[in-house]
């Protein structure tokens, strides 16, 4: 009796070595792929990353809402909405958090700029379409970025998988945003 007891223990620590072996070194790989693609969008290849692009995006909204100072009251909804979602791309800290804030921002954004043609002299009208111009090309960068977008995709497609998909839900590691 005392045997089957032993062999049952066994066959239990060794089933509970086995997945945690395959737990951890799985998520050991899957951190590192993360933190790769995660890297290559602060970073970027050859001087162009997501970040800085989302950056020239925040300075372009920036410079509209100082025209809007000139022309639409400070009150009304696209500039509080337009300033609002400003705020949250400046603020924040990972590829989701910035995802996130510049889909609020480019609605934002393109709400202010139908306001502005009206309220602006044609001299400030004509810099704010530069400055949207340059907002909305800079959207361009980032869905054609193949560097990040790529990585992205790649991490995600292993995140679909098994153990990588019980891995990432027990380390709370899910899927990057690709801006296609």
């Amino acid at each position: 009796m005392s045997l089957l007891k032993n062999r049952a223990v066994a066959w239990c620590l060794s089933a509970l070595i086995a997945a945690g072996a395959t737990l951890g070194l799985g998520g050991w790989k899957l951190h590192g792929q993360r933190k790769q693609a995660e890297e290559a969008f602060f970073t970027g290849q050859n001087g162009f990353s997501p970040y800085n692009d989302l950056m020239n995006r925040r300075d372009s909204a920036y410079n509209l809402l100082t025209l809007a100072q000139k022309g639409l009251d400070q009150n009304s909804q696209a500039v509080k909405q337009a300033q609002s979602a400003w705020n949250q791309l400046d603020r924040a800290e990972t590829p989701k958090e910035y995802h996130e804030a510049n889909s609020y921002l480019q609605g934002a954004v393109d709400a202010l700029y139908q306001q502005l043609e009206s309220a602006l002299t044609e001299e400030d009208w004509q810099i704010a379409r530069r400055q949207y111009a340059d907002f909305c090309g800079r959207m361009s960068n980032l869905q054609y970025d193949d560097y990040y977008n790529g990585l992205a995709e790649d991490y995600n497609r292993v995140c679909d998988g098994f153990p990588a998909s019980v891995i990432g839900a027990l380390t709370g590691a899910g899927k990057l945003p690709t801006f296609r």
